[in-house]
């Protein structure tokens, strides 16, 4: 897989805010191949999965504000489009902690 992309953070506050967007590129092997087969027996099978997609692109926000000098508490965005089933969005919220 190849990747190439920007990364923007801002860090002018107290709140540290930052923007991402990759775009994505599957190489090589395009399809999920399942192989199996019976362990006392010659027995063995192989099954071709869904095609996967060749390109995407990932877009991302988000933002942390230090609650002290070791804990921040952060949130996130992230959406994935060109996906042929569907775009997908992620959330992510939580605190972080430095030790």
């Amino acid at each position: 897989m190849g990747s190439a992309g920007w990364r923007l953070d801002l860090r002018h506050s107290i709140i540290h805010s930052w923007a991402q967007i990759n775009y994505r590129r599957q190489f090589g092997d395009d399809t999920y191949v399942a192989n199996g087969g019976l362990k006392s027996t010659a027995l063995t099978f192989s099954r071709d999965g869904k095609a996967q997609d060749k390109n995407w692109v990932d877009i991302a926000i988000g933002a942390d504000f230090p609650l002290s000098a070791t804990v921040s508490a952060f949130a996130g965005l992230a959406q994935t489009a060109g996906l042929s089933d569907g775009n997908q969005t992620r959330y992510n919220v939580g605190f972080s902690a430095r030790f």
